[in-house]
């Protein structure tokens, strides 16, 4: 029987990157979507 080792993938995944602009936009929209389910439920709004 022989032995085998895989010691890679062979392919370079790129780290992931986000802007600050970015965070705050997907950020921002979040809060636009809670507070409106909130505001149905009567919740506290953000």
């Amino acid at each position: 029987m022989h032995r085998v080792i895989i010691s890679g993938i062979g392919a370079e995944i790129p780290e992931p990157v986000i802007t600050n602009e970015e965070l705050v936009e997907s950020f921002n929209s979040w809060v636009d979507t809670e507070n409106a389910r909130r505001a149905v439920t009567g919740e506290t709004l953000l």
